[in-house]
């Protein structure tokens, strides 16, 4: 039986084209669709990923909940319209993030998701876990110049990374700050600690970058690498 290899190619970047070149030295591999970002439509600032994506094949449409969002999806943005961008619409049924504050338009002050989502919410522009317990991003352009982190158990890998106007950030309680969570914040000169609030883990990289750390605080823009 000769069954071909049915392939998807999810973004249609340096890589998408480099396995649809390939793809056509191989008969065994058929290529049953791709995604590629072709144009970005905003708002006012506002950029809405789309919900759902059809797959049309001859007469027969079938519409898939997009549930992810890549790096490099991101990262398009950012390098298209990144400096017009001001709020992020996710996706209603997003279930998962795989790209960090370093990606995100440097105009980026704010994060919405539909209220039905069931892995994330926002409060103030930040995205959280669902129920709150992760800071998962904290908007690359938001101009807060202090902020105080209370209520939650971590602060998600590079959830701080690339803003460039937080100076202070006070923490209240138990925290597992995770790596890079504030990787190349450059106006951030100290992270302190407040009542019975410490930190049971903290990650590689935290303030990596953060070239106006100073003594007091956490105490750890050069013992982290």
């Amino acid at each position: 039986i000769n069954m071909s290899i049915k392939v998807g190619i999810n973004g249609f970047g340096r890589i998408g084209r480099m396995v649809f070149r390939a793809s056509m030295n191989h008969p065994e591999v058929e290529i049953v669709g791709m995604i590629g970002v072709t144009e970005y439509n905003l708002e006012n600032g506002r950029f809405t990923f789309p919900s759902t994506l059809t797959r049309t094949e001859g007469e027969t449409s079938e519409n898939f909940h997009v549930v992810s969002i890549s790096s490099s999806a991101m990262q398009h943005l950012n390098g298209y319209v990144g400096t017009q961008v001001n709020t992020i619409v996710l996706p209603d049924k997003l279930a998962y993030i795989n790209f960090s504050g370093l990606d995100t338009p440097t105009a980026l002050t704010a994060y919405e998701i539909s209220a039905n989502n069931t892995a994330y919410d926002t409060i103030g522009g930040i995205l959280y876990s669902e129920r709150g317990a992760t800071l998962v991003l904290y908007p690359n352009g938001k101009q807060d110049l202090h902020y105080d982190v209370g209520g939650i158990a971590q602060i998600g890998k590079y959830a701080f990374a690339g803003n460039g106007y937080l100076q202070t950030v006070t923490i209240a309680g138990t925290v597992v700050i995770s790596d890079g969570a504030f990787q190349n914040c450059g106006a951030l000169t100290g992270i302190s600690f407040t009542g019975t609030g410490s930190a049971v883990f903290i990650g590689r990289d935290t303030v990596k970058g953060c070239v106006l750390m100073q003594a007091g605080g956490i105490n750890y823009a050069t013992g982290y690498t």
